[in-house]
């Protein structure tokens, strides 16, 4: 059942995929800028990393903050979606936890619709898009007093989250210098995940300073506050991303690398 297996049954299941590593390196071949770097004998000394960030230090700061913007947004949208849940609406485990997965399918679904508008429409422009969405559905995502309009709340709220983050594996590539292409978006998406971990905690604390008329944590309101917030700051990095770097949608990484 859901409370003996627990998270165990989602980490078994995570932990599948990465069976894919064996078809992976016998498999799919090496990419050609790979290739050409290591017939030349492309350094790899301790330091190459950094002196690449120093050559490309403003993409390097953006790249960061647009990556803790995004994180914030998850975080800020799902981890005390359950507590809230319960604690704020007294929702027992089974009813919190369909809720949890409409929201899941509404991710799945925005991940993939707007990642793939992406394509067409420009990355930034998407995220730009999905923010704008994503404030639209505040009300009807936090301050619901039904479970069908919660559940149609938290759907259009994580169809557009995972909306901008369906952009951002592609984007982040886009992004990167051709050099460093292996690292620098693992590099910058972690560093952005850690400023960004203590979104849940800054919620949990506002939520006690907008306390309900009993004096109970607020924590709609203190994810509506925080929702919002997060949301303007990642629509004006997409839009400040402009200046920061031509996008390079649609050009083959290999080209880009050799220019």
């Amino acid at each position: 059942t859901f409370t003996h297996w627990d998270w165990r049954a989602l980490f078994i299941i995570g932990a599948l995929p990465a069976l894919l590593i064996f078809y992976i390196r016998k498999g799919v071949p090496e990419s050609p800028a790979w290739l050409a770097g290591s017939a030349q004998r492309i350094s790899v000394a301790p330091n190459f990393l950094l002196k690449s960030i120093l050559a490309h230090w403003p993409l390097f700061l953006y790249a960061v903050a647009f990556m803790a913007g995004l994180n914030a947004l998850s975080h800020g949208t799902q981890d005390l979606y359950a507590t809230f849940l319960q604690k704020q609406h007294g929702f027992a485990q089974g009813a919190t936890s369909l809720l949890a997965i409409v929201g899941a399918i509404g991710a799945i679904g925005g991940s993939i619709f707007f990642g793939t508008l992406s394509e067409r429409f420009g990355r930034r422009a998407i995220v730009m898009f999905c923010c704008i969405l994503g404030a639209m559905a505040i009300p009807l995502w936090i301050l619901s007093q039904t479970k069908p309009l919660l559940a149609l709340g938290v759907f259009v709220m994580q169809i557009a989250v995972q909306g901008c983050w369906g952009v951002i594996p592609a984007h982040l590539n886009e992004l990167s210098p051709a050099d460093v292409r292996g690292t620098f978006p693992g590099f910058t998406y972690q560093l952005g995940n850690l400023i960004a971990a203590g979104v849940a905690q800054f919620e949990a604390v506002l939520a006690t300073k907008l306390p309900l008329a009993g004096g109970a944590p607020n924590y709609a309101a203190s994810m509506a506050v925080v929702a919002g917030v997060v949301l303007a700051s990642v629509f004006l990095l997409a839009a400040l991303g402009y200046l920061v770097r031509k996008e390079t949608r649609g050009l083959t990484l290999t080209l880009q690398a050799a220019e």
